[in-house]
Parts: C-alpha cells; structure tokens; sequence
C-alpha cells in the first residue's frame, strides 16, 4: 500500500510540474519563431508556480492513494500533463495573432494579462483532473486556490502586471492607480479562451485515440484492396 501511494502520488505530482515544463518550451518556441519576449513575466509565473503547482503538490504527496499501479510512468504522466500544455500553447497563439495591430491591437500588458490568466485556469483544470477522485480536504485546497485566484486578478493586477478586469479596482485604488483596464475586445476575447480550455483538453485527450482509429482503418482497408 505505501509502495502504491508513493508511485501515484508521484505522477499525480509530476504531471502538474511536466504541464508547466511543457507549456513554457512551447511559450519559448512562440516567442522565437515571433521574434518577441518571453510572454510570461516572473512574477505572474508565480501564480502558476503557487496556486496549482506547489501547494496542492506538497498536499497532494501526503494524500492517502491505495489504487493499483497501471500502465508505464512516463505514459501516464505525458498523457495527462500534454493536454493541458498543448491548450496553452494553442490559446497563446490565438491570443497573440488577435492582439496584433491590424486586429485587436493589444498592448504588451494587455496580451501578457490574457495569456497568463488564461494558462492559469487551464491549470487549474489539469489540477481538477489530477485530484480527482476528491475528498473533503481535495475539495477545499482546489476551491481555496481558486478564490485566491480569483481575487488576485480582480484586486492585485499591478502586483501580478496584469491590466484591470473590474472597474470596482479602478475605483476603490483611486487617482494613485497606474494599472489600465482591460480593453472590451479583449477582455470578451478572454471569456472565449476561459470557456475553450476544456473544450482544447478534451480534444487532445481524444486525439491519440482518433489517430490511432485512422490508422487502423486506413491499414484494414489497404489490406482489404
């Protein structure tokens, strides 16, 4: 049993850090084959780093886990971390092809507030998955994590660089706020990647299985000729 709960808790553990990993190469390969820089700035990345990675991993390796081992590591750890890291890399490169002058004409701050909140919620939805099935504490850990979430982009955009999402912030900061608020064509354009995260999920999920059925098919007919 403790050798079980050692294993799954591990790759439960490293699918979040490998989802990471694996969206910030592909963050760096946009940037190069763009010519920009890094989209993600350090201290946004430690939303990431804190809210999905690091304390519901140090919760998650204390977790009581008895299921019996299946499958290869490496298999089951890429299958569940590329999904989400393939959504990321998808949504920025929307993100930053609408924000270009002759569309949207977003501002750096305005792409990066976009790109960062949605690579967070994505996030967390590989979180969702990775501490399923949920217990009392599971459940209180993920919904903690998402309010902070929640109010650290309503009410901390200048500490995380972010542009203002709510105008309640613009209000209640005054005349010394220095923080933009989001752009109307942005901020809908927000809502479009917040709602398309599972949808991406999903698809990459499926999309071994309807490659290999292609595959299969393709041959069965080749050798029914």
């Amino acid at each position: 049993n403790e050798g079980r709960r050692v294993i799954n808790n591990v790759q439960r553990v490293a699918t979040l850090f490998l989802t990471k990993t694996i969206f910030s190469i592909i963050l760096v390969i946009i940037a190069l084959l763009t010519r920009g820089r890094y989209p993600i700035t350090p201290s946004q990345l430690f939303m990431i780093d804190f809210l999905v990675i690091g304390l519901p991993s140090f919760v998650l390796s204390l977790q009581p886990n008895h299921e019996q081992v299946k499958g290869k590591f490496l298999s089951n750890v890429l299958s569940k971390a590329l999904p989400g890291a393939l959504t990321v890399g998808v949504q920025t490169l929307i993100i930053m092809w609408l924000a270009r002058p002759n569309i949207l004409n977003l501002t750096t701050e305005a792409r990066s507030t976009l790109i960062v909140i949605s690579a967070t919620f994505t996030s967390f939805i590989v979180l969702y998955r990775v501490l399923k099935p949920f217990n009392a504490l599971k459940r209180i850990l993920f919904v903690t994590m998402f309010i902070i979430f929640v109010v650290a982009v309503i009410f901390l955009p200048e500490f995380f660089e972010f542009n203002a999402i709510s105008k309640y912030y613009l209000r209640l900061s005054g005349s010394d706020v220095i923080t933009e608020m989001l752009p109307l064509p942005a901020l809908l354009l927000l809502i479009v990647m917040l709602q398309s995260s599972s949808v991406l999920i999903s698809f990459f999920i499926k999309l071994p299985g309807w490659i290999k059925k292609g595959f299969k098919g393709a041959i069965m007919k080749l050798s029914g000729v």
